[in-house]
């Protein structure tokens, strides 16, 4: 069944590039902050803090930033595509 036209400008609203915005903003902190932190905490719970060292730590939040970048790609893209495809539901 396809959306309202007032369903479809919701949807649209919500699927802009201020979302857009807002996912890779999350994303990233999740992947350049969040998840470095927990390994590291990790590490030092089992007795291997002394493994990390600054040049480790860079690239593990290099690595995770381009991951959180094709991930927040992903999660936009295929919100996208359920907006074009009708898949998404009716706000009522």
């Amino acid at each position: 069944m396809p959306l309202s036209p007032q369903d479809q400008a919701y949807w649209k609203e919500k699927l802009g590039w201020k979302s857009f915005l807002y996912i890779t903003a999350a994303t990233v902190g999740m992947g350049c902050v969040v998840w470095p932190l927990v390994q590291f905490i990790l590490s030092a719970t089992s007795g291997h803090a002394s493994d990390w060292t600054w040049s480790l730590m860079a690239q593990v939040v290099v690595a995770n930033f381009f991951l959180a970048l094709l991930v927040s790609t992903l999660i936009w893209c295929i919100g996208q595509m359920y907006y074009y495809m009708d898949w998404l539901p009716p706000r009522r």
